[in-house]
């Protein structure tokens, strides 16, 4: 499942809590849409909350409701462990990631398999030589054209989390360079997989866009014009005074 946040921006006149949009790169009055779609970006499952809530804190709560709404729809328990969640960099935290592998429940307890954007990864990435990208995982998108992307696999220290797989890719004609952070092991997931996941990601930003422009999600409830069945006459008082 895709995670992801967008904000929905308020014109009232009430004193709401400010959030930032992050097209206009200012800080607005208004809320947050949390979103999770599925690997095909069909949207299932929607938060609105304030804005002085973040995606951080939306992330085990949008997990919690996954699972439970998967097994009221008769989803075996075998189906709901495994279950992988992708966000983007909004998401980089060492205390979430503790919480997702459930460090407070005990070994083996893990809430789900994460793939997130590293922060920070281009004070070292690029320092990797060249030929060690020497494996590609072919990525294929709903609309853009399927790319290759060269990537190799690593491991790094994050801060107050401990080590923790990485894989990091090269890509487009400048050959930039991104770290991803997985918490999945290579037996449970491939770096090949942990690729066209995140890669993909983009779909869910598409489908944000679609909601926008086809479902009106960053509606706010107003006024409604409609126009009267019956007008009412009235007469003009300037009427008498010019003798019509």
């Amino acid at each position: 499942m895709y995670i992801d946040g967008h904000f929905l921006p308020y014109y009232g006149l009430y004193r709401i809590s400010k959030g930032w949009h992050g097209v206009r790169q200012i800080s607005m009055k208004g809320s947050y849409h949390f979103l999770v779609v599925d690997e095909r970006f069909a949207p299932w499952l929607f938060l609105i909350r304030s804005a002085a809530e973040d995606l951080l804190q939306k992330i085990p709560e949008l997990i919690e409701q996954a699972r439970w709404i998967g097994a009221q729809a008769g989803v075996s328990q075998e189906r709901l462990d495994p279950l992988i969640v992708v966000f983007d960099r909004e998401g980089y935290r060492a205390e979430l990631y503790r919480y997702l592998d459930g460090k407070d429940l005990g070994e083996g307890k893990r809430r789900a398999l994460f793939i997130s954007w590293a922060k920070y990864s281009d004070k070292w990435v690029n320092d990797l030589a060249e030929d060690q990208f020497n494996r590609v995982a072919p990525v294929t998108y709903e609309i853009w054209k399927a790319e290759v992307i060269p990537y190799l696999e690593t491991t790094r220290t994050m801060s107050q989390y401990g080590k923790i797989r990485a894989v990091v890719i090269q890509n487009g004609r400048d050959k930039k360079r991104a770290a991803i952070y997985t918490n999945g092991t290579a037996e449970e997931i491939g770096a090949e997989r942990v690729v066209q996941l995140i890669c993909r990601r983009w779909g869910e930003e598409n489908a944000i866009k679609e909601l926008l422009h086809k479902h009106l999600i960053n509606y706010t409830p107003g006024y409604v014009l409609e126009e009267l069945e019956e007008q009412p006459l009235v007469d003009n008082p300037e009427d008498k005074r010019l003798g019509f």
